[in-house]
């Protein structure tokens, strides 16, 4: 999709000036949005699972007390 609005961008339509805005902003989400989805996914699941683990030791810890 991102390969889409900036091949629009770069084709430099004629009525470019209606849409601009929009188009630069769907780029801009679009971007972010792939940054994302490829970071470090891995890395994010360890946290995810430490966080679950600390949690639940402190749910178990509350029950022992």
């Amino acid at each position: 999709m991102l390969a889409r609005l900036q091949k629009i961008q770069n084709s430099n339509p004629s009525d470019i000036a209606r849409y601009d805005y929009v188009l630069k902003d769907a780029i801009d989400t679009t971007s972010d949005s792939l940054e994302l989805s490829q970071a470090d996914l891995t890395g994010r699941a360890n946290g995810v699972a430490a966080k679950d683990q600390k949690e639940k030791a402190a749910r178990t810890a509350a029950l022992t007390s």
